[in-house]
């Protein structure tokens, strides 16, 4: 940044911590509560589609192991993201409410 003199000044701080995406806007501050925060829950349903259709994509003769491994594996991580997934949308609840709970909102 050139200021007023004609030299390069030196920014003390980071204001903008935001990266757009071509639509899509990441947040990189923790503690900017304005903006959504990323979602995980879908990557462990995602990764439980693919955990799944393992056996079947490695090889249709799978030994019966591997295929009871990948069951328990894949139900594992649908019920991690079921938790993920609540805990996110506990956190989207909480940011759209209101900072006081002292009353109803006023409606002037």
């Amino acid at each position: 940044m050139i200021d007023e003199r004609g030299s390069y000044a030196r920014r003390s701080r980071i204001t903008t911590r935001t990266v757009d995406l071509g639509g899509t806007h990441l947040n990189l501050d923790p503690d900017d509560t304005d903006t959504p925060r990323a979602q995980v829950a879908v990557w462990y349903f995602v990764a439980a589609t693919f955990v799944f259709a393992a056996p079947a994509l490695l090889g249709a003769d799978a030994a019966p192991w591997w295929r009871i491994t990948s069951i328990v594996v894949g139900f594992v991580l649908i019920v991690a993201g079921g938790v993920q997934l609540g805990r996110e949308m506990t956190q989207r609840r909480d940011a759209g409410a209101p900072r006081s709970s002292s009353g109803p909102p006023d409606t002037h």
